[in-house]
């Protein structure tokens, strides 16, 4: 039976060329509407894991092609394949001439923290071909990165995914649990502004983890409101 139906000619819901997993053979990954998605037969389950973004060497491509590169969704056909050993998941972009590559630990870690179909996460580029330099980013550079973010009067998925890359940066010790973005809120304080948009559970177990982790309720953000004002 389909696993997914798409209406002919819509260009944004494009599937791409899925593929099996070469060792968990009921794994298929393929990607709709510029996410990965994963379909298990074994049971029947199908899961938006993560929304991906172009490469720095596609956004290039694509302002050579007069495209505005402030957006980074990816449309258009995109082929997936595994290395031999399932280690890594290659996307080649048919349209750019691209190829970028992720861990597929990085991926069932995603497919782990999901509680549902619609919990997205931010999956971490492995390699840019456009990357002269493979070292890995230094912390200063991450801490940077997640700094820039100000979604306190984003959309509940722009704040979503901020406060996973918060998480995720806090259970890998790149920054404290109390760390700040651009708004002064910490990783509990987004957590506790979009609680009720969240799932069922999701938002009691993320609040948890990260007040075990030594977040604090006490933190005022740049308006010096608190945790217990949201």
């Amino acid at each position: 039976k389909p696993v997914v139906d798409v209406p002919g000619g819509d260009q944004l819901a494009e599937v791409t060329d899925g593929c099996f997993h070469p060792t968990e053979g009921n794994l298929l990954v393929f990607m709709r509407e510029g996410a990965l998605c994963l379909y298990d037969a074994a049971d029947d389950s199908l899961k938006t894991i993560a929304p991906l973004t172009l490469s720095t060497l596609e956004l290039k491509r694509k302002g050579e092609e007069g495209d505005a590169i402030s957006d980074s969704r990816i449309t258009g056909p995109q082929l997936l394949t595994f290395s031999p050993s399932g280690v890594y998941l290659i996307r080649s972009n048919v349209f750019y001439h691209t190829f970028v590559v992720y861990s597929w630990a990085d991926i069932t870690r995603a497919i782990r923290r999901l509680g549902g179909s619609d919990n997205l996460v931010t999956l971490p580029l492995l390699l840019d071909p456009s990357v002269a330099d493979r070292r890995p980013p230094r912390k200063i550079e991450l801490k940077g990165n997640l700094r820039r973010y100000a979604t306190a009067k984003g959309s509940v998925r722009e704040q979503r995914e901020e406060l996973y890359c918060l998480v995720d940066a806090i259970e890998q010790k790149l920054v404290h649990p109390n760390f700040q973005d651009a708004d002064g809120r910490t990783a509990l304080a987004v957590a506790c502004s979009i609680a009720e948009q969240l799932p069922p559970g999701e938002s009691v177990k993320t609040i948890l983890w990260l007040l075990q982790k030594g977040s604090s309720i006490f933190m005022a953000d740049s308006n010096q409101r608190r945790c217990c004002h949201t």
